[in-house]
């Protein structure tokens, strides 16, 4: 991402990628696996199944639709409006 709202949406494919920067990641239909980058990173973010951190410090808030996910390395997490059902990994 750069400057202003950078917002990206996955297609229902799934997909494997490392992202920085983004203030918004929504998933695709299928298995999305996301790592974020070593920056640091504020992202609201939607229909992901796994999440995880890298150096940096990560705030992630979870969007009202409720979610199912696994995260790692996370330093703050907060839940949305719907249920979310979050395991912590490795």
């Amino acid at each position: 991402g750069s400057g202003g709202t950078d917002v990206v949406t996955l297609d229902a494919a799934g997909g494997t990628l490392t992202v920085s920067a983004l203030e918004i990641l929504v998933g695709g239909s299928g298995t999305d696996l996301v790592t974020l980058g070593a920056t640091g990173n504020t992202v609201l973010l939607r229909g992901l199944e796994t999440l995880t951190g890298a150096a940096g410090t990560d705030i992630i808030t979870v969007g009202d639709t409720g979610t199912t996910m696994t995260v790692g390395l996370m330093e703050t997490l907060a839940g949305g409006a719907g249920t979310d059902v979050i395991t912590i990994g490795a």
